[in-house]
């Protein structure tokens, strides 16, 4: 086996290539750091183009990024992609929640109001009298 294969089968030991490409994200704290970067070396010659290399940039993401940071929608870079959450819907959801949980409640409500009312008045048909400190008070009385 010759050198070349030799180098050409390790490099394919070596690196893996996956089956899907993962899209490259940029945190807005890395879009800035290039631009200072880039901003420092303004004036160098071939300093640009290494930075670029290094990084795996091209010059067009740099100049979009430098465009959108001069126009001032630099707070776009710290939104996600997606869709909006619909919180007007979630809102909708939850009050309809709270509101058939105060349904529910209130028919207990009546139903234990109901249950005290009989045991008063079999107290009373029994002749057992209650001390009113021990009754329990709706919010009616």
């Amino acid at each position: 086996m010759t050198k070349n294969q030799e180098n050409l089968t390790k490099s394919r030991d070596t690196h893996q290539v996956e089956d899907k490409p993962k899209r490259r994200q940029f945190s807005p704290e890395y879009k800035k750091k290039i631009l200072t970067e880039l901003e420092q070396t303004q004036g160098k010659r071939g300093a640009v183009g290494e930075i670029l290399r290094r990084e795996g940039l091209y010059a067009t993401q740099v100049a979009t990024w430098k465009s959108e940071l001069e126009d001032g929608i630099a707070g776009l870079w710290s939104k996600k992609r997606g869709p909006k959450p619909n919180t007007e819907a979630a809102l909708r959801k939850k009050i309809e929640k709270l509101e058939k949980r105060n349904a529910m409640l209130e028919r207990r409500l009546g139903n234990a109001e109901t249950i005290i009312d009989f045991q008063k008045k079999l107290a009373s048909m029994v002749g057992i009298e209650i001390p009113e400190k021990d009754m329990p008070r709706s919010e009616d009385d």
